[in-house]
């Protein structure tokens, strides 16, 4: 069935992908028992109470006598069945006074959704802001999705907003967001807090009272808030996408069994740098995992009818502005431009560009916010985005290699120069001894002019063009390190990663950025065509025909 809106599309994603929720809560209690930590029979000699028989309150009941201990009791059983009827394998902690160090934090980790009760032992959130902060990932891992979903029955939910924005402050210098009274981000960790369902809170407090969840309600809410950190159509794709290859690990990891061993070992002793095998596999991997995500068709996220519902919430109005138009924008016109394209003709003819108040001429010049909320913002949305389809993204900390395709720069301020690798990856391993290195340089591009890459710098993204001319082509040798056979980057002071030459000035070069290998190829067969163009004696007459018309 169709989605109404974009955010149910981002909320079926959302619950495609999420897999597992830990709960930490020291008054969670099994059935009709409380717990007290450990597995009953196993020792545990801490005596157990039998609660009363308890009514869940209906949504609109108003209930005037506050039972502190009802308050804060918690049903695990309960809560497990009803994310298992959502796909969602949970599982429920009850640790003892020493909050994070009775919690398995390794487990909680690699949870989607952590949920947490504010008072542990009566600790007062001490334990709780720990676990958060526990979670907050520094580094290479930085800006890992998390939604942390504070579920309490302590009273005071404003203070608990007040304290949980005051960790996560001291935690980094990124910003601390509010999306609401009860919510607080920080990069791509979220907080929300909520109320248990036995809450009592006066019939005025209405905002405390809309944070009341029953238990049987707490999936759905806790999936609406993950979409909420997700939503949009390129997350909506990566969250479809990595639903699909979750979904099918197991069939990946049958399809590549040790049945291949042998076929791989000989592939290896055949080639003439066997080392090679191994990204050979790993370059197998990925293509089944491409595999899966095409088959399950994950673009789905931001076909046009999922554009249709992002246009749907947008204000036309505002478009107008951002487009430059004199005339009121028509969302069966942005739509018509986003499905043919914007240099296309509609059926009578007529340029689609001229519906958002473009001209032929300043279509590739004039500078428009178009879709972002401001210029600025589109220029950075465009560049990011250029980054992410021509460079490669280091999700963990290996040390880089000097190969085709690294950008590596020397020097800093107005000395600073960015260079292009072009040794071609079967001659970057295996190496005996000091190797030469081509290396072609890449040029800050001026403001209106034309570049060919971005790249992020230490004072934000640069563009850069690369030069297409042989004679500017550098030789730079490098030397292996001690034990390595290729040149692997080191770590500077600063844990920046950078490669020693073995002669000359500069001696360092810092890495920036890797391409993907067909754009690295690209350019390395622009350079190849410069080189092998051929001078011929001819008519200038004739040239000028042949190339300007």
């Amino acid at each position: 069935m169709a989605n109404a809106s974009l955010a149910d599309g981002c909320r079926q994603a959302a619950a495609d992908f999420l897999e597992s929720v830990i709960v930490i809560d020291d008054r969670a209690y099994r059935g009709s028992q409380l717990t007290s930590g450990a597995p009953e029979g196993e020792g545990d000699t801490t005596p157990r109470r039998r609660p009363r028989v308890l009514k869940t309150p209906e949504a609109d009941e108003s209930t005037t006598v506050d039972d502190a201990s009802r308050r804060h009791e918690l049903d695990a059983r309960e809560l497990a069945t009803v994310f298992a009827s959502k796909g969602l394998v949970c599982g429920v902690l009850s640790p003892g006074p020493d909050a994070t160090g009775d919690v398995p934090m390794a487990a909680v980790s690699r949870a989607d959704i952590v949920v947490l009760d504010w008072d542990l032992h009566g600790d007062d959130g001490e334990g709780a802001l720990q676990i958060i902060e526990a979670l907050w990932d520094k580094g290479d891992a930085l800006n890992r999705l998390r939604l942390v979903a504070v579920y309490t029955g302590d009273r005071d939910l404003h203070r608990i907003v007040r304290e949980i924005t005051a960790r996560l402050k001291s935690m980094g210098p990124s910003p601390v967001r509010t999306d609401g009274a009860f919510v607080r981000r920080k990069e791509m960790l979220r907080v929300a807090v909520f109320a248990k369902q036995y809450s009592i809170f006066p019939a005025n407090e209405r905002a405390k009272r809309a944070r009341i969840v029953q238990e049987r309600d707490l999936p759905d809410r806790l999936i609406q808030e993950f979409a909420t950190l997700t939503c949009g159509l390129v997350p909506t794709v990566a969250l479809l996408a990595m639903a699909a290859v979750r979904q099918n690990t197991h069939r990946i990891v049958s399809r590549l069994n040790s049945s291949l061993d042998p076929a791989y070992l000989w592939h290896r002793a055949l080639l003439a740098n066997p080392s090679e095998a191994e990204e050979h596999l790993v370059d197998l991997v990925s293509a089944e995992l491409h595999s899966v995500i095409q088959n399950e068709d994950a673009g789905r996220g931001a076909n046009i009818e999922a554009i249709r519902l992002w246009l749907d919430g947008e204000d036309l109005a505002r478009l107008t502005s951002q487009f430059g138009s004199q005339t009121a924008l028509v969302g069966d016109d942005v739509l018509a431009v986003l499905e043919r394209g914007v240099e296309s003709n509609d059926d009578a003819g007529q340029w689609l560009g001229g519906r958002l108040g473009l001209s032929k001429t300043a279509i590739g010049k004039k500078k428009i916010a178009g879709f972002a909320r401001s210029i600025a913002e589109a220029a950075r949305s465009d560049a990011e985005f250029a980054h992410l389809l021509a460079l490669q993204t280091r999700y963990s900390s290996p040390p880089p290699k000097l190969w085709l395709g690294v950008i590596v720069a020397s020097g800093r301020g107005a000395n600073e120069r960015y260079w292009l690798c072009l040794q071609p990856r079967c001659d970057s391993v295996r190496l005996p001894g000091p190797t030469q290195f081509p290396m072609l340089p890449l040029v800050r591009a001026k403001e209106g002019r034309k570049f060919d890459v971005v790249v992020r710098a230490s004072r934000g993204l640069v563009r850069l063009e690369l030069s297409r001319k042989p004679a500017e082509l550098r030789m730079i040798n490098f030397t292996p390190a001690p034990g390595e056979d290729s040149i692997v980057a080191q770590k500077d002071a600063r844990n920046h990663y950078r490669f020693r030459a073995a002669t000359g000035q500069p001696t360092w070069y810092r890495f920036v950025a890797e391409f993907k290998a067909d754009t690295a190829q690209m350019f390395a067969s622009e350079l190849a065509n410069n080189i092998s163009r051929v001078g011929l004696n001819e008519s200038e007459w004739l040239r000028r025909w042949r190339e300007k018309g």
